[in-house]
């Protein structure tokens, strides 16, 4: 029974949990979401920067690195369109 009730308690203690952690406001939620895509914003930046020291295979002037900067491009612009719609 211990085990019964304790079970009984586990949905309220955790969305106890979640509205703690959860943002309040819509205001709170694009604040977020701008913070997320600096951050991935510098980690983009960061490995095209350190993409050529890496070795000697490691990058390349080619196709491939024009693709990556297509692909790149296009998570960008994907990315500023869904903060727009949020």
């Amino acid at each position: 029974q211990a085990a019964e009730r304790a079970l009984a308690r586990e949905p309220a203690t955790g969305a106890e949990s979640f509205a703690q952690l959860a943002p309040r406001s819509a205001r709170e939620v694009l604040q977020l979401w701008d913070e997320l895509q600096q951050a991935a914003e510098r980690w983009r930046e960061a490995q095209l920067s350190e993409g050529p020291q890496r070795g000697p295979g490691a990058g390349s002037d080619g196709p491939s690195a024009q693709r990556m900067a297509a692909l790149y491009r296009r998570l960008l612009w994907a990315g500023a369109a869904l903060t727009v719609l949020l």
